[in-house]
């Protein structure tokens, strides 16, 4: 399970790329990645698990 930071950062990438705003979607993106305690892959497997759920896949 994701962490609530992970959670949130994957809420803000949904409502970005709902929104067509590029720039939000990339902020959040390096945000998770650079301010999360594993490694970038590790953040990103992390992320789409946390997209994926709360997109209900």
């Amino acid at each position: 399970m994701a962490s609530s930071f992970i959670n949130d950062k994957a809420a803000e990438i949904i409502a970005a790329a709902n929104s067509g705003n590029d720039q939000a979607l990339k902020a959040a993106f390096n945000e998770a990645i650079l301010e999360s305690s594993g490694s970038p892959a590790q953040a990103l497997a992390d992320l789409t698990e946390a997209v994926n759920q709360q997109k209900g896949r």
